[in-house]
């Protein structure tokens, strides 16, 4: 498992063309944070990250990289996806998701943005792993 990992990361902004509305359009973007809260844990590096999509913003923590045979990876969360809820509360940055899943109770609900469809999913009744 990784210490930590930080540092800057490119803000790519997209658009421009007529089908920009038909394509995540990235704007804004923070340092990657591990995230581990408390005694429970996803498996993923994910950093802060909004999109704009067919006229809607989307915020959350959008997933960098999953640990091999950690509750995502189980899941099926997948880089690039964005988790925007958790139990039905917006987590728009990855401290608000680090709080959710502090306050879960070891199982969660997520709302998973995907990237590459641009389609919102519910992934349901993820076992978290033991942070300890």
């Amino acid at each position: 498992m990784r210490a930590s990992v930080t540092g800057p990361l490119l803000v790519l902004i997209l658009g421009g063309s007529a089908h920009s509305q038909d394509k995540p359009q990235q704007f804004a973007k923070e340092g990657e944070k591990v995230v581990i809260a408390s005694k429970y844990k996803l498996g993923i590096y994910a950093s802060t990250t909004a999109f704009r999509f067919k006229g809607k913003v989307y915020e959350g923590a959008r997933i960098r990289d999953v640990m091999a045979d950690s509750a995502a990876d189980k899941s099926r969360l997948q880089v690039g996806d964005m988790i925007v809820e958790v139990n039905g509360k917006k987590t728009p940055t990855v401290e608000d998701l680090k709080a959710a899943i502090k306050e879960s109770g070891g199982t969660v609900n997520l709302r998973v943005f995907d990237h590459d469809t641009g389609k919102l999913s519910d992934v349901n009744d993820v076992k978290l792993d033991s942070a300890e």
